[in-house]
Order: C-alpha cells, then sequence, then structure tokens
C-alpha cells in the first residue's frame, strides 16, 4: 500500500511544482483544491487522482470514452466471465480516498461549482469510479444506457460479492475488459498517480 496522509497546502504547491502545470491547469487544480478542503479533511490520494485525471483530459487522453471525450477513473476492472474485481495498490489507496469525496454533499457540491467554473464536471459512479469531462459532454452520458449498464453491472458485482483480487499491475488484468482501454489511457493515469504519491 501506498503512504497517504491528510491533504494540506503545501501538497497542492509540491505538485503544480512538480507538474510544471501551465496557467489554465493549475487554475483547475487550485479550484479543486479548495473546493476539497472547504468542508472536508480529505485524503492526498483523492487529490492527486483528481489532479491527474484533469491533466489527462487537458491531454485529450480519454481512454474508453472518446465519444464523450471524457477521463474515466476505475476503482475496479470487473471480470464478467469469472465474476472477480481486479485492483492494484494505488487504485486501493484512491478508492479508500476517493469513496469520502463522493458520499460527502458538501464536499461533492463544492467540487462540482468548482468545476463548472472551468467547463467541468465530474460523474461518480456507485463503485467510487469517476467521468470527468466537459459539462455538455458528462451530462450526455448520465443516465445513457452506457451509465445504466455499468451502475447495474458495479452494484450486481458488489451485491454478489465478486471477490476483489489484488494484482501486482495493470498488466495482470483480465483481456479484454471493458473498463479499459487497449490504448492504456487508464494504466497511463494510474502511473500518473503512482508519481503524485511518491513525492510523500
Amino acid at each position: 500500500m501506498y503512504q497517504d496522509v491528510a491533504l494540506t497546502d503545501r501538497h497542492r504547491r509540491l505538485l503544480l511544482r512538480k507538474m510544471g502545470a501551465s496557467v489554465e491547469l493549475t487554475g483547475v487544480i487550485n479550484s479543486v483544491f479548495e473546493a476539497l478542503v472547504a468542508h472536508a479533511c480529505p485524503r492526498f490520494s483523492a487529490f492527486a487522482a483528481l489532479t491527474a485525471a484533469i491533466s489527462a483530459f487537458r491531454k485529450k487522453d480519454f481512454g474508453i470514452f472518446p465519444d464523450y471525450e471524457a477521463v474515466w477513473l476505475p476503482t475496479v476492472v470487473l471480470d464478467d466471465i469469472h465474476c472477480v474485481r481486479y485492483r492494484t495498490d494505488v487504485m486501493q489507496t484512491v478508492y479508500e480516498a476517493i469513496v469520502p469525496v463522493c458520499i460527502s454533499e458538501l464536499t461533492r457540491h463544492c467540487l462540482q461549482a468548482a468545476l463548472r467554473i472551468h467547463d467541468l464536471q465530474i460523474l461518480f459512479l456507485c463503485n467510487g469510479s469517476f467521468l470527468i469531462g466537459e459539462i455538455k459532454r458528462i451530462r450526455a452520458f448520465g443516465e445513457s444506457f452506457e451509465h445504466v449498464r455499468r451502475e447495474k453491472r458495479y452494484s450486481t458485482a458488489d451485491t454478489n460479492r465478486c471477490p476483489i483480487q489484488m494484482v501486482g499491475s495493470f498488466d495482470r488484468m483480465p483481456d479484454p475488459t471493458i473498463d479499459l482501454c487497449p490504448e492504456g489511457a487508464e494504466k497511463r493515469l494510474f502511473h500518473d498517480i503512482e508519481k503524485m504519491l511518491r513525492v510523500l
């Protein structure tokens, strides 16, 4: 497991310096930071996950949702055939940190308001996975067939207590899977999060 600590302003400054973020990206990241700490004490990895996802969006590294031009952050990869859920250590760390963010009405409201200023929106799924992109694109995804199908899929896996198997890397994930794109966008996203976690 990765070391994870309470998010502080020092972490925000450290990430921005390490990333060499543009003025535009810096503005979004600062807004996200302020939203996260406004009413709660989030973990650093939640901020790292959001920062990496926003950075991937700016780079147009959309992964499995190019039609929506949105970045997908999975917290689990489901093998429908063998009814097994897979996670890496970094996915587990992010999952544990992001769930308090997505179930806190105050924090979620602040986060959406902060993103809206930059024409962005986030959509959380029932397992803590999320999609982030332009407001009109995320609204189009919301309640679409694909959205409903994924909610049913993940909630069924949870209800049926499909086991979660920890794996050492994304290369040990089932192939093919609808949770990861063959071009590796989600793998790159978590690689970026790992780099951020290593600065602690």
